[in-house]
């Protein structure tokens, strides 16, 4: 309940979803992978007082592991504990002969300091028509060109859909 409460909390403040809030089947499924496939998992954690304040899950792979969730308490955010957790996984996973920690896909900045490699991804999309194919290419060069205006300006999305939000639960004049 812990991971779930902070990787929530930290999906919502970033992306405005919160993934096992959103989806009352995500928790269920987790519980019952780690019960069923242990052998597929890699869990680590860093406690402070006996309160887990940094949790990773990870899957195991063919010699590799690669990042599931990552959460944190967000009251020792400045101390950096799940890069610390990171590092001290990847330390413990080494010596277990786990060549690759794949920090996955994704935009976050820390990947790219944190990363030593980088690896190509594709992902394949299938349309049922040529129609959807396009439609969806626009909406994705359209995605694109207001990131690369709001970067011109100094914002981000993730902070312009926080602001929105805000903005919503802000009560009514009228």
């Amino acid at each position: 309940d812990r991971i779930v409460t902070m990787y929530d909390f930290r999906q919502g403040a970033l992306h405005s979803v919160c993934p096992f809030s959103d989806d009352v089947t995500k928790l269920p499924f987790h519980l019952d992978w780690l019960r069923t496939a242990p052998q597929q998992l890699h869990a680590t954690g860093i406690y402070l007082d006996d309160r887990l304040i940094s949790a990773l899950l990870l899957v195991r792979s063919k010699g590799e592991t690669h990042l599931a969730i990552s959460a944190f308490c967000p009251e020792h955010a400045s101390s950096s504990p799940s890069k610390l957790n990171i590092y001290l996984a990847a330390r413990s996973l080494r010596d277990l002969g786990v060549a690759v920690l794949d920090l996955t896909p994704g935009d976050d900045p820390w990947k790219a300091r944190f990363g030593s490699d980088e690896r190509q991804v594709w992902d394949l999309a299938i349309y049922p028509t040529e129609a959807s194919a396009n439609a969806q290419r626009m909406r994705a060069s359209a995605k694109e060109l207001v990131r690369r205006s709001l970067a011109r300006v100094g914002l981000s999305v993730s902070g312009v859909k926080g602001l929105v939000g805000a903005l919503r639960s802000v009560p009514s004049i009228l």
